[in-house]
């Protein structure tokens, strides 16, 4: 990859990434592979885009999250 890089901040719900993570600490699977894999089929496969545009993540109930 370049040095053409940019920093950025985002929030994202802690149990998520904490099943993120624990599915890919032994691959070595990280975040950012995911995030800069993800955006490079957004931008350039149509129908992997409308699937992620029409996604929604399913709200956990409040019982379920405690």
């Amino acid at each position: 990859m370049s040095e053409n890089i940019t920093t950025t901040t985002i929030k994202i719900d802690t149990t998520l990434y904490d099943d993120f993570k624990i599915l890919n600490v032994k691959r070595k699977f990280y975040l950012k592979d995911l995030v800069e894999r993800c955006m490079h089929l957004y931008v350039n496969d149509k129908e992997f885009r409308d699937k992620v545009f029409n996604f929604q993540v399913p709200q956990l109930s409040p019982a379920a999250q405690s």
